[in-house]
């Protein structure tokens, strides 16, 4: 399943593109995955989020490697089951949740700030709409959230 955003913004194109390859501020402000993790590997990550699809809430975790270049910012992700060691209490509230997905996906963000998700595997749609919504979501506030940002960075 592919789907394509584009970000309107009043700010630099290349501040904004600039921005966006830090993964854990493009993660935690515009996907469903709220929780990342470092590697030991150089631009290597794992995030891990709670998505919901149309019968049940299920587990989402994956390895993310990064791929950063003057024109495009790739994000591309291998969704397993188990791949985060998680706490005892989370390993028991994921009892009453639906099956982890497996599959693979990337998300590409160009230039001209156009957002390309690509997700196959299992609970594809449930994973694309989940990224899709909260981008959406978080586009109305785009111009605010960059704001803040450069201020935090003194840009």
């Amino acid at each position: 399943m592919r789907v394509n955003i584009k970000f309107e913004t009043s700010h630099e194109r290349e501040v904004v593109f600039h921005i966006l390859s830090d993964h854990t501020f493009f993660f935690k402000n515009f996907t469903p995955f709220k929780f990342i993790f470092p590697s030991d590997e150089e631009n290597v990550f794992y995030i891990y989020g709670e998505l919901s699809s149309l019968f049940s809430v299920f587990p989402a975790e994956a390895k993310v490697r990064k791929f950063v270049s003057p024109v495009k910012i790739s994000y591309v992700m291998l969704f397993q089951p188990k791949l985060i060691k998680l706490p005892k209490e989370k390993e028991l509230d994921m009892m009453y949740m639906g099956t982890e997905p497996n599959g693979s996906g990337k998300i590409e963000i160009n230039e001209f700030l156009e957002v390309l998700i690509e997700y196959e595997g299992e609970k594809e749609k449930a994973i694309v709409s989940a990224i899709k919504k909260t981008i959406e979501k978080s586009k109305r506030e785009f111009d605010e959230i960059i704001r803040k940002e450069r201020i935090a960075r003194h840009i």
